[in-house]
């Protein structure tokens, strides 16, 4: 962008989303120095109707449908979103001019009165609306009994001491971005995403543009981060080849190797209840989230109809 005009920024109206866009700003900064910005805030269908399930009211789009509308319509210049909550085909109109670079993949299991969930009570309740963190914790203990809510962060960790819950399941990336647990009384547990499998992109963000606005992806594309698109966008690959939603549970998480990368997967099947977890090894990145999904459909069609 050649001049300083006033840049509009859309974002969720929820603390963890509006911390994500100053931190997108502040990268940008660093890079042009100090520019004319509004950050404005934006609800949505996800946020406003947090007693519904998201498989009821269209999945992961709700969070970032009404963003996208402002964006296509020009009320914004850009949005910063999480992109986890991006469905895995973009509007043809939009595209994503910067992915910077990514925060904790992990999931963390926050805890009200233990140190750790091998510490909790035979029975206890853990907290999630997600169905691929209930399959993970009921891996981890049979015998836990899972609690769905929904909300921003701040209103599930509300809802958690409300009913009394023993804990719940939230992204470490958020944790990090608002440092929510520091000076608070519990305890959280960071899971191991080679067995506990995060979500497609999770602690990623995404800088997304209209197509056609070549001046703004100039000006945003600099905090793009080469190594966290590459990791990301194999992800969503993956996501694609599946066809997902948050109509099906789905995991994944790729760890570097010395030569080349491993590829660590979940997929499960609602109508028959049957879950399939993968591990494969690639000598490379590129084109191994489509492959990586192949080879995962094929082993749940064996085990869903093994004729």
């Amino acid at each position: 962008m050649t001049q300083r005009c006033l840049v509009r920024i859309g974002s969720r109206q929820s603390a963890l989303a509006i911390r994500q866009t100053e931190l997108v700003i502040e990268s940008l900064e660093a890079a042009h120095g100090n520019f004319p910005y509004e950050i404005v805030p934006l609800s949505t269908q996800g946020d406003r109707l947090q007693s519904v399930s998201l498989r009821q009211i269209g999945g992961k789009g709700t969070f970032v449908k009404n963003v996208e509308q402002a964006l296509l319509g020009g009320e914004i210049d850009l949005a910063v979103h999480s992109l986890k909550d991006m469905q895995a085909v973009e509007h043809p109109g939009l595209k994503i001019a910067a992915i910077p670079s990514r925060g904790d993949v992990r999931d963390s299991l926050v805890l009200r009165q233990v140190s750790h969930w091998k510490d909790l009570p035979k029975g206890a309740q853990i907290a999630t609306s997600s169905m691929r963190r209930t399959y993970l914790l009921k891996q981890l203990r049979p015998d836990l009994q899972v609690e769905e809510i929904r909300g921003n962060i701040n209103r599930r960790l509300e809802l958690m001491e409300e009913r009394q819950l023993d804990g719940l399941v939230l992204a470490k990336a958020g944790l990090d971005r608002i440092n929510l647990l520091e000076d608070s009384p519990y305890q959280a547990v960071h899971m191991d995403p080679r067995v506990y499998y995060p979500a497609i992109s999770q602690g990623a963000l995404a800088v997304q543009i209209r197509r056609e606005d070549l001046a703004m992806e100039d000006f945003v594309s600099v905090i793009d981060h080469g190594p966290t698109r590459g990791i990301v966008e194999e992800e969503r690959s993956f996501l694609r080849e599946l066809e997902g939603n948050c109509d099906i549970p789905i995991g994944v998480y790729i760890e570097p190797e010395e030569e080349g990368i491993k590829f660590y997967g979940l997929l499960g099947h609602l109508p028959s209840g049957q879950f399939v977890e993968l591990c494969r090894s690639y000598s490379q990145l590129t084109g191994v989230g489509k492959i990586f999904g192949q080879e995962i459909l094929a082993h749940l069609h064996e085990q869903v109809d093994p004729s």
